[in-house]
């Protein structure tokens, strides 16, 4: 839900709305502006306005679900003025440093990792969305009234058009949050680099095929060092048991230069229930090491739907 210049409210674009999900957004809007009217926007119902000309759904492209699920990422993507994206939406931050923040979300499609416990798995283990050009997703940014924006997924850093677009962000006078599991490198603009480094906790299930290429690509030491060195930055980590903060004290110790204030312990969940279990035991033993305590407030304030 946002409230645009004209100060109407509304939800943003996420793709392929179900009726469940836009009734989802519709109460989650209701809750939150109780007094304004509502309508929901999709970018593909307004392509025939004219002003979402160049939009072309990914199917069209010849980039099928299944091809995106077995690839990981856009090899077939050259140019650096598309983007894949599964959603664009207006909502608060619920993590880390800027939680409560009012933020538009640029949520990009597809990732390199397969975690077992990934909440937006229409952006990985099925990756969906839409092939959008760099004017039409800055357009669709400007739409909104606020001043920062996230660009997260999925791995947003998988695509090349993300560098251009967080320039454009940069020209315009916006702050940028860039969300990322730390294994790939771009220039991008950034006032933020939000690093969620991927613990042994996530890896997924053999059965799946994916658990070797995941093992492998979680962890690259020298990308972590780079973003760390050149931008301002926090690290979340995703906590299941206790033995995970023996884990991610061994992996700060390959990283001197991170001080115990930039890290950030969440717990793993995708319900309120699940969170308020391990954040029991979570919140104070992460006080007692000198390291942040991350609820994810969005769950608790909308429950885990798209669109928050």
């Amino acid at each position: 839900m946002v409230c645009t210049k004209s100060g109407s409210c509304r939800t943003g674009w996420s793709g392929r709305l179900g009726a469940r999900e836009r009734r989802q957004k519709v109460a989650i809007a209701n809750r939150c502006r109780p007094n304004l009217p509502l309508s929901t926007t999709n970018l593909r119902e307004r392509t025939n306005s004219g002003r979402l000309s160049r939009f072309r759904p990914l199917e069209r492209r010849g980039l099928d679900e299944a091809g995106l699920a077995s690839a990981g990422r856009f090899n077939l993507m050259t140019a650096e003025s598309v983007l894949h994206l599964a959603e664009i939406f207006c909502s608060r931050q619920g993590e880390g440093e800027l939680a409560g923040t009012r933020s538009v979300f640029v949520r990009a499609t597809g990732c390199n990792l397969r975690c077992w416990f990934c909440d937006t798995p229409y952006t990985s283990w099925e990756p969906k969305g839409d092939e959008v050009d760099l004017a039409t997703v800055v357009g669709e940014i400007e739409s909104y009234d606020c001043h920062h924006v996230v660009l997260t997924g999925g791995e947003p850093l998988l695509q090349p058009g993300i560098v251009p677009l967080s320039r454009t962000l940069r020209e315009r006078g916006y702050h940028i949050t860039v969300e990322t599991a730390g294994t790939i490198d771009r220039p991008v603009e950034a006032d933020l680099m939000s690093i969620s480094p991927k613990l042994s906790n996530a890896a997924p299930h053999a059965e799946n095929h994916w658990d070797i290429r995941h093992e492998r690509d979680r962890f690259v030491p020298e990308t972590v060092r780079r973003l760390v060195s050149d931008y301002p930055f926090q690290l979340k980590f995703v906590i299941d048991q206790t033995p995970d903060i023996d884990e991610v004290r061994r992996w700060l110790q390959h990283f001197p230069m991170v001080p115990a204030d930039r890290v950030w312990l969440m717990p793993q969940g995708r319900t309120t229930e699940e969170l308020a279990r391990r954040g029991v035991w979570l919140e104070p033993l992460a006080r007692s090491l000198g390291y942040h305590f991350c609820p994810r407030r969005h769950i608790e304030w909308y429950g885990n739907v798209r669109g928050t």
